[in-house]
């Protein structure tokens, strides 16, 4: 399995899929508190696709990367992000579909609100 973020599964080594889809949604996590755009984007497949909050689609890499690049030079510069996995199952072999509950703190457009999301 290609590594991403330092996460990967051995052969011969049983990790359970919240196991994995935890340490994503924690490097992910810590990419972002960290603002560093460039480790949130090497957790993805170079064709990755990545639908935000908001609904929008991305697709790739690198505009994963620009996109949320632009959003934490603006409203999101010093903003928290916690994430848990609430469900995640390996459907076939090699894809692993996860639920992720999150909480966004320090969003400019609303301080001092949490926004939540499934």
């Amino acid at each position: 399995m290609p590594d991403r973020g330092g996460l990967r599964r051995e052969v011969g080594v049983k990790v359970s899929e919240p196991d994995i889809a935890g340490g994503l949604a924690a490097a992910f996590a810590s990419a972002w508190n960290q603002h560093d755009m460039d480790a949130l984007a090497c957790l993805f497949h170079e064709d990755a696709a990545f639908v935000n909050v908001r609904g929008t689609y991305l697709r790739g890499r690198e505009e994963i990367r620009r996109q949320h690049a632009a959003v934490h030079a603006g409203p999101y510069k010093d903003s928290i992000l916690r994430a848990e996995i609430v469900a995640a199952r390996e459907p076939v072999p090699g894809l692993i579909v996860a639920h992720a509950r999150t909480e966004l703190d320090g969003d400019d457009r609303a301080p001092g609100q949490t926004r939540r999301s499934l």
